[in-house]
């Protein structure tokens, strides 16, 4: 059924007239990666919105999982990180900008090392920086993807990454990620116009990049938009509306990354009547049927 022809009551979660809760992602080409690919990529990967329209690269070329990247592959498997490591760094030293973006990814999150963000930063600065436009679909979204972690950094600044707040930066960075549709940028762009991030404040612009994202399923986006509803902020204050959206983000949300969703809803439900909780969990069940989670790992920042 089309997203016009939805029950009213949930069209009218969409933000306040603003936009429709369901928003298309933006066209892409590649296809998903199936299988046993698919359930590595997933491991690493921090963007899988439920959208079909949005498409993940394939990595599944034998130019990609040849020697120490196959090693690589095959210890990540095993849970052997440390090995796994020592394959990538290998492969990074001979030129594979693949294996830089997922050491940096083993840096930020502490994979069998201890955390490191500076130098996490730097993997996907160098990543971001190699980016060419006419690579291959299945390259090119890996490059996109370290252009929004890169951006992630500039955007509040990071005294354990040594570096300096460049919101302008931040800004010029995600919109060349949100044209390839990632919904790490679009987030990223809500928060900067919501905040007055080295630019004016605009809500209403911030809103609809927020719903552009929560309509891919991006976690941290669904779980901002509930907070704005439970505190009225911008939008009507609507304490059921609230509760939905953060039903949605938990859905998708890391468990271990983004705790702090799952302990707030908890709250919230804890704060809310039978009835508000009730009006959310339609609503909620409603929307995740005609844009089901497809994952549990999302951005390892927001």
């Amino acid at each position: 059924m089309p997203i016009s022809s939805q029950p009213q009551s949930l069209r009218r979660v969409a933000l306040g007239g603003l936009t429709a809760l369901a928003i298309a992602c933006t066209p892409t080409t590649g296809s998903l990666a199936a299988g046993e690919n698919e359930e590595y990529f997933l491991q690493f990967h921090s963007f899988v919105p439920a959208q079909k329209s949005f498409k993940l690269p394939k990595l599944t070329r034998k130019v990609t999982w040849r020697g120490d990247m196959r090693k690589a592959r095959k210890a990540w498997r095993e849970g052997k990180y440390v090995k796994a490591r020592k394959h990538l760094e290998r492969a990074h030293r001979k030129g594979h900008m693949i294996a830089a973006w997922y050491l940096g990814h083993i840096y930020q999150q502490g994979r069998g090392v201890k955390k490191n963000e500076a130098l996490a930063f730097k993997l996907y600065r160098d990543v971001a920086l190699a980016y060419q436009p006419d690579m291959p679909i299945e390259k090119r979204m890996i490059f996109v993807d370290a252009r929004v972690r890169v951006a992630d950094v500039y955007r509040e600044g990071s005294s354990a990454a040594k570096v300096q707040k460049d919101p302008n930066r931040a800004l010029r960075l995600y919109s060349a990620a949100s044209s390839h549709g990632h919904p790490g940028a679009d987030y990223g762009l809500a928060v900067i116009y919501l905040k007055g991030l080295g630019i004016r404040k605009n809500p209403k612009r911030a809103l609809r990049w927020l719903s552009i994202a929560a309509g891919k399923r991006y976690a941290p986006a669904e779980a901002l938009l509930g907070e704005l509803y439970w505190q009225g902020k911008y939008v009507p204050k609507d304490r059921a509306r609230a509760v939905t959206w953060y039903l949605l983000a938990r859905e998708t949300a890391n468990p271990v990354v983004h705790r702090h969703i799952f302990d707030r809803l908890e709250e919230m439900l804890l704060a809310i009547d039978d009835k508000q909780r009730s009006e959310a969990l339609a609503i909620a069940g409603r929307w995740n049927k005609k844009i089901p989670a497809k994952t549990g790992f999302l951005p390892a920042s927001d």
